[in-house]
């Protein structure tokens, strides 16, 4: 039955409720006995007692005289339903109302109640007697003189077993009343559990038919709030999946175009250069720039594609260190100068760091800046050009790279969309890319404990600017 949803939650609607009957049912039964029936009971053996104690004492019975003691019992007995008992101040039985008792006249009593009535504190207890054959109230009084001084004890012991028969009927109805309840809460629940697995089912079939390259069908949110949470989930799980295989086409198709581009264009280059009749230096030179620069193409990708596995499994790591920020800006304009002469681009950069240096992460700083030149030489048409700044400004403890370009521009309303991944302000450019070198970049700023941003407008150009502090907060 547990195996199965419906039945676990048919056992999760019966079990609490039986549970909570029997419990309540044995709390109410167990507070008749003892709050109303003992209580009462124990308050008219005290009353009793009391009476009884003050009794022997306008007699001027003698605690220590047994005969005294058992005419005073012979003569109450037939008045009393329960059994009577004298003891002397320590505890000594002198006169008993039953017959079995009798063995045990001149003993010491050692019952709790008995033991409290010696210390002048009148007390009771429900116990097994062996001698009664019976459970017992059992009630124990002080009777003391004019000065406080304990005279004797008066002890009176209640048979309850023809009290407890009048509960039994009462034990019986509320049987049948926890019977009745857990059959209607048998019949509530099968009906409820039903109403909650159907639309599992539903979701469960939904989930093994679910085409990721295809946009699925949204569930109905039918049901319970949790249930309509978990459709919900679903919708949006089945939204991701097929997002994030949208998001897969895109970089295939990405790689693939940034693939044939580079190695169409040194495959162009290698046949030239291996052509037997080649004698012109400069263009030996110039088809080797090209080749180097299509290598460096390929390098900005491939590191694209490490750092975006590492960002998905959130194993970016950095080893900061002191570095001189224009060897890293100088070397990466270097790079693609020949990749800017081949676009017919005016690349330019410029900046004075003096004897300053940062802590950062030379490769992860060079890979920042080698995405954000390679996103200008990409969308800035021939003739334009890319100017590269760099500075410390050591009264606000912190460096910054700036890259601007003449190129075609980003409209204001996607300037924060592009820093994520798989965005394309312009997704009908004939430039493709893999959609995620700006959003790699600024992941890799952020990690410096700076930041990327961008200023621009569309057919104005655009600027992007890296910021990071001087000194790593993580730095040793």
């Amino acid at each position: 039955m547990l195996i199965t949803l419906r039945g676990r939650l048919l056992a999760s609607h019966i079990l609490p409720v039986l549970f909570l009957a029997l419990l309540l049912g044995a709390v109410c039964v167990y507070l008749l006995e003892t709050r109303y029936t003992f209580d009462n009971l124990v308050t008219q053996l005290g009353r009793d007692s009391a009476l009884l104690a003050v009794l022997a004492a306008e007699r001027g019975l003698d605690w220590d005289d047994r005969t005294q003691a058992e005419t005073f019992v012979d003569e109450l007995d037939p008045l009393m339903s329960s059994r009577l008992m004298l003891l002397d101040a320590n505890g000594t039985m002198i006169a008993s109302s039953r017959e079995s008792d009798q063995v045990r006249i001149g003993q010491v009593l050692t019952a709790e109640a008995v033991q409290r009535a010696t210390r002048g504190e009148a007390g009771w207890e429900v116990e097994f007697n062996t001698f009664m054959n019976a459970r017992i109230v059992d009630f124990a009084y002080p009777a003391m003189d004019q000065t406080g001084r304990l005279m004797g004890i008066v002890r009176l012991s209640q048979d309850i077993t023809a009290i407890e028969q009048p509960l039994i009927p009462l034990r019986v109805s509320v049987i049948g009343v926890i019977a009745l309840a857990t059959t209607l809460t048998v019949i509530v629940a099968a009906g409820l559990a039903r109403s909650l697995s159907k639309p599992l089912i539903t979701l469960k079939n939904a989930v093994m038919d679910l085409p990721p390259a295809i946009r699925p069908n949204r569930l109905q949110l039918v049901g319970p709030s949790e249930i309509q949470a978990v459709a919900e989930s679903y919708n949006y799980i089945a939204e991701r999946l097929f997002q994030a295989e949208q998001d897969r086409k895109a970089i295939l198709t990405g790689t693939v175009h940034e693939l044939g581009n580079a190695l169409g264009a040194m495959k162009a280059a290698i046949q030239t250069l291996t052509y037997d009749e080649m004698d012109d230096e400069a263009l030996k030179r110039t088809m080797l720039s090209g080749l180097y620069s299509q290598v460096e193409i390929l390098r900005i990708m491939l590191e694209d594609l490490v750092l975006l596995s590492e960002a998905q499994s959130g194993t970016i790591r950095l080893q900061p260190e002191r570095i001189d920020l224009s060897e890293i800006v100088e070397s990466q304009c270097q790079i693609f100068k020949g990749i800017a002469l081949q676009k017919r681009l005016n690349l330019t950069w410029s900046g004075d760091c003096g004897d300053q240096h940062i802590w950062g992460d030379p490769a992860r700083l060079g890979q920042i800046i080698a995405n954000l030149l390679n996103n200008a030489c990409k969308y800035t048409p021939a003739q334009g050009s890319i100017r590269v700044c760099y500075e410390i400004d050591s009264n606000a403890h912190q460096a910054s790279v700036t890259v601007s370009d003449t190129g075609i521009g980003i409209a204001p309303e996607h300037h924060e969309k592009i820093f994520e991944f798989m965005y394309r302000a312009n997704p009908q450019s004939s430039q493709k890319g893999m959609g995620v070198g700006l959003a790699l970049a600024r992941q890799l700023a952020v990690l410096h404990h700076g930041s990327l941003t961008v200023t621009s407008q569309l057919a104005k150009g655009a600027e992007f600017t890296l910021t990071i502090p001087i000194r790593h907060p993580g730095a040793a």
